[in-house]
């Protein structure tokens, strides 16, 4: 349910500005040769969308700019790692990891790079 929430705010927001296109949790895409990912929410700027098409591929080759992990009972620190990684090596721009049980989330410019924000204070991106 959080996903939807963001994804509802981000595509609002995304719309409004004409910055491109907001993809939901069933979106995978292939950030590299062998990686396919599908993040919680993800972001993908007109800037990466040659003739701001979408692929018809089932999984295409394609990076977004943001990618959002909602963390849940099943997910380790190295599994974030790991992810937080491979998000970066691929050209992703920024990563926010959401942790519903602290209401926080963490937003990542590197896998090394973090800003903690708490539900008093504005998220962007």
């Amino acid at each position: 349910m959080l996903a939807v929430v963001l994804i509802r705010y981000l595509e609002a927001f995304a719309e409004e500005k004409d910055l491109g296109l907001v993809l939901a949790p069933d979106a995978m895409l292939r950030l590299s040769p062998g990686l396919i990912r599908a993040p919680d929410v993800s972001f993908v700027s007109w800037d990466r969308l040659p003739g701001r098409v979408f692929s018809a591929r089932p999984i295409p080759s394609l990076v977004p700019d943001l990618a959002v992990e909602v963390l849940g009972e099943g997910n380790t620190v190295a599994e974030m790692e790991r992810k937080l990684g491979e998000y970066f090596r691929s050209s992703v721009r920024l990563v926010w990891c959401v942790n519903p049980p602290t209401r926080t989330i963490a937003v990542y410019t590197s896998p090394a790079t973090c800003k903690q924000l708490d539900e008093s204070q504005v998220l962007d991106g």
